[in-house]
């Protein structure tokens, strides 16, 4: 759910049209953890908060119980909230026992369950009702991470560029619990000292793999092969396993692959490359300008070297250093004009 989907959402609670029960679904732990201190903030009072609100997690409490407790009155006020965590544990019976809860809810009580998937076909999701509401919660797509990162920076009241909004898309990905992280270390390192920007970001993340990662994908992508040598020796010096570094390879060659395939069947917007990759839009401008540094026949060339890179690493007697070393020679020479078939 995005922002202005909370927004509205918030309105009607703050209006008094507030559901028995809510099914907040969805791996986007952030935004629910926010509007679930919003229902609290607003429909508890804070002096009778041990009364009216409690919080329980479904992997030791049965749905039975969780309906008995909403089926209590609220102490001195209009309704009590209950949170329940964790209800993907809950096992059939528990289902049952909230699906017959559905039939009869408390309007004195507001149910909030957190699910991280929801199985449609069940009726304790299928349920229409007046007093039932879902609202989802979906893992951002790479192409949507930079303004999902940018709305969690402002609701943490950081000031971030544009460029470091997607510096932070770039290396933490789709991984929210780490973007998370990652803000939070930049709001302690940042403490009151204004704007954040792109170099604020890599400095804090300092000669980590994610960093130099995407630092040799950007030096595979210009073809400068001196310096994609220095960077896969850095990263495997940090610790990384050989076969993890060659997945990274991987990744960017392919990538590289996907943006020429697209560009070659006249698809010129970034965006909408950024959505058939499934990569960021800043990530995708990028892929745009490397992949004219190799020919449709290179890169299918270079997925045929890493896939015998990779045998090679899984076998034995070779020093796996010298086997990437070999691998990134062979697929950033540069072949004569002559040689050269460019898409």
């Amino acid at each position: 759910m995005n922002n202005s989907g909370l927004r509205e959402e918030a309105a009607a609670v703050a209006a008094g049209k507030v559901p028995a029960v809510y099914f907040l679904i969805g791996e986007e732990t952030w935004s629910k953890s926010r509007f679930v201190g919003y229902l609290k903030k607003t429909l508890v009072d804070p002096s009778m908060l041990e009364f009216n609100f409690e919080q329980v997690s479904a992997s030791n409490t049965t749905g039975i119980t969780v309906a008995d407790k909403a089926g209590m009155l609220p102490m001195m006020a209009d309704r009590r909230l209950i949170l329940v965590e964790e209800c993907d544990s809950w096992k059939k019976k528990d289902i049952d026992a909230m699906t017959k809860y559905l039939d009869v809810a408390s309007e004195s009580t507001c149910l909030v369950l957190l699910f991280q998937k929801a199985d449609k076909r069940k009726k304790l999701f299928s349920k229409k009702s007046p007093l039932i509401r879902h609202l989802d919660f979906p893992r951002p797509r790479q192409w949507e991470l930079p303004q999902f990162i940018g709305e969690v920076a402002a609701g943490m009241k950081l000031n971030l560029s544009r460029e470091a909004v997607e510096m932070v898309a770039e290396l933490a990905g789709d991984d929210i619990a780490k973007v998370h992280r990652e803000l939070d270390k930049l709001s302690i390192f940042k403490l009151d000292s204004g704007r954040i920007e792109a170099s604020d970001v890599a400095m804090l993340m300092g000669r980590t793999r994610p960093v130099t990662r995407w630092e040799l994908g950007e030096h595979i992508g210009k073809r400068n092969l001196h310096a994609a040598l220095v960077k896969a020796h850095d990263i495997l010096d940090s610790g990384e396993d050989p076969i993890g570094l060659l997945s990274a390879i991987n990744l960017v060659v392919k990538q590289m692959f996907a943006v020429k395939t697209c560009v070659n069947r006249g698809i010129r917007d970034n965006f909408k490359i950024a959505q058939m990759v499934g990569v960021p839009p800043k990530i995708a401008g990028n892929l745009v300008t490397h992949q004219r540094s190799y020919s449709v026949a290179e890169l299918k060339k270079a997925m045929l070297l890493i896939r015998d890179a990779d045998s090679q690493l899984k076998g034995a007697g070779v020093d796996r250093r010298l086997i990437i070393d070999h691998l990134l020679c062979q697929m950033m020479f540069r072949a004569g004009r002559s040689e050269q078939k460019r898409a």
